[in-house]
């Protein structure tokens, strides 16, 4: 058995998948030799019969990010979206069989021409699909997603990926903070979908009503207009936000992490969530809305609110700042 992955991402994810694979299966990559983006999709095809005729016989998808038009237009998009059909149809012209993780049932921003189609015709050609919770499944149907060969796969951790050498104080100490600082934490990408600009309004209303409370946001941000919010509220805020908007590498990781009380993520739609399987493998609380593979998490990982409820943010942040005492323990307890 000879399996072919695409794409490769940065996350630990995919290697703490396979890690173990590997003992026993081939695993490759599906690469982009070049940095052309045009180019590398093109090579994609020559690469899969090359992979066959070496005995690859497994294609797994995870994501299909790689074939989101780099020009936002209905030309592009369509022409990207033959492609993409295309090279599943050559997929399984190849006879490799075609495993799909559904890490997202429809992307966050608009993709292709008809993204709930492409998903249907993706989801129709698979041999099997890979979900991390029933809700995932749930979202499918909602759409009406083949939900034939589906299996769940909750999602793992990510204890010991990262070092987690550091304690609060020290790390705390690190970002200039006071270890009486109660800090909450956004990490991972920036982006509209995740709520940021709630959980910034939210957190201005906070400082009102409580003293020494710190937010630090850290993570990739490629949207100009919330780049601009973002810097916005630094400005307004001052002494009680940090924003760091680069890529944090592994070895700081950790710092964020142990430095924080609580970890925020205000989604406004996800279906699984690796930031805060990520944040639970730190031992730290989590703070966001019952929505996707967030409705399976146990109640004592965090503090839950319904998304309908405008309040529900505002009050779980301040429960935390109430509970901080308890959070000490928190760790032990997840």
């Amino acid at each position: 058995m000879k399996v072919l992955i695409f794409p490769k991402d940065p996350n630990p994810y995919q290697e703490l998948l396979y890690s173990q694979l590997r003992l026993k299966i081939k695993i490759k990559y599906l690469a982009n030799p070049t940095k052309s983006y045009a180019l590398g999709l093109i090579l994609l095809f020559p690469q899969l019969l090359i992979y066959r005729l070496k005995g690859f016989d497994i294609f797994h998808l995870h994501w299909v990010y790689n074939f989101k038009s780099p020009i936002n237009n209905i030309l592009f998009k369509t022409i990207v979206t033959i492609y993409f059909l295309l090279f599943l149809s050559i997929i399984k012209l190849l006879r490799y069989k075609l495993i799909w993780t559904v890490h997202n049932v429809l992307p966050h921003d608009k993709q292709f021409v008809n993204d709930v189609l492409a998903r249907r015709f993706l989801s129709k050609l698979c041999d099997a699909k890979i979900v991390h919770s029933e809700s995932t499944i749930d979202e499918m149907k909602k759409i009406k997603m083949d939900t034939k060969n589906v299996y769940i796969i909750p999602h793992g951790n990510y204890i010991e990926s990262y070092e987690n050498k550091v304690n609060e104080r020290d790390a705390k100490k690190y970002f200039d903070y006071k270890i009486d600082d109660f800090v909450f934490l956004f990490f991972g990408r920036i982006e509209k979908y995740k709520g940021i600009e709630d959980l910034l309004e939210v957190f201005k209303k906070i400082t009102k009503k409580r003293k020494n409370i710190k937010l630090l946001i850290a993570g990739k941000c490629q949207d100009e207009n919330l780049k601009k919010l973002l810097n916005n509220y630094k400005n307004k805020l001052r002494n009680n936000i940090k924003i760091c908007t680069k890529f944090i590498e592994n070895n700081e990781v950790q710092y964020y992490f142990n430095c924080a009380n609580a970890i925020v993520y205000p989604f406004k739609e996800i279906t699984t969530s690796g930031s805060v399987i990520l944040a639970l493998s730190f031992g730290k609380p989590v703070i966001c809305p019952r929505i996707g593979a967030l409705k399976d998490m146990p109640d004592n990982l965090g503090y839950f609110y319904n998304e309908r409820d405008e309040k529900g943010l505002y009050n779980c942040m301040l429960k935390a700042i109430e509970n901080k005492k308890d959070l000490q323990s928190w760790r032990k307890r997840i």
